[in-house]
């Protein structure tokens, strides 16, 4: 990104020595004010002026070509490239986190003991950063119903793409779980039920259910306010 910005500048600044920006000053003030008069009978801009107008351009350039979804993808994309991401990133999630899950369900050896509930919260949560790393440009790295009918009902995200990423949203966890499926066999599907959550003992329905519209807020809170405003930090937002 730093090498990127230092040749866009550059070529702007030649676009102004060659005379593009000539007596178009930056600040709004009369050029012969600021420097005493013309030289040669024409307008020239110092060193200076070409530099802040070089970096005005680049400016100017990046906030075109700035996103207006997560991570600096753009809504107005097209959509199936968005929906394929979605669908991969989403498998990447469930088949990384299931499998680690199953794993510990079946107390399976790895690199000397078994996994337990650090691994696999290790293992949701890197898996999700990863994710979001590699699509969130592409997509805006969604993999979440929730996410996306969140970002759609406070208006970051269009309502008319939201069936294509609930579909591709579903599709990877499908074939996500497949994967787990197909990496365990039927140990894994019969007795760890592909790591398939439910209400602990002791815990009914309804106190489930108002559990899950707890942290499913906390999720989506966190994810708009990180990863949504200017004014945060871009790089935490994976």
């Amino acid at each position: 990104m730093g090498r990127d910005r230092e040749i866009r500048e550059e070529q702007l600044r030649r676009e102004a020595e060659a005379g593009r920006t000539v007596g178009r000053p930056v600040d709004g003030s009369p050029l012969d004010a600021r420097r005493g008069g013309t030289q040669g009978g024409g307008q020239h801009l110092s060193r200076d002026d070409m530099r802040r107008a070089a970096k005005e351009g680049l400016i100017e350039r990046e906030e075109e070509l700035k996103g207006d979804g997560l991570y600096g993808s753009s809504t107005s994309d097209p959509i199936l490239p968005a929906a394929l991401a979605e669908l991969v990133g989403t498998f990447i999630l469930v088949f990384g986190g299931t499998a680690v899950a199953t794993a510990a369900i079946l107390s399976r050896p790895t690199a000397g003991g078994t996994y337990d509930s650090l691994a696999v919260a290790l293992a949701f949560g890197l898996a999700l950063a990863a994710v979001a790393a590699a699509i969130g440009h592409v997509s805006g790295g969604h993999v979440n119903p929730a996410v996306t009918l969140g970002l759609a009902s406070t208006g970051k995200f269009p309502w008319k793409s939201v069936p294509y990423y609930l579909g591709a949203q579903l599709l990877g966890a499908i074939l996500g779980a497949l994967g787990t499926w197909l990496a365990f066999g039927g140990p894994g599907r019969i007795e760890a039920k592909l790591a398939a959550t439910y209400p602990a003992q002791g815990v009914g329905d309804l106190q489930a259910f108002l559990l899950e519209i707890l942290i499913t807020f906390i999720l989506v809170f966190v994810v708009i306010s990180v990863a949504t405003d200017d004014r945060a930090p871009a790089p935490i937002a994976p």
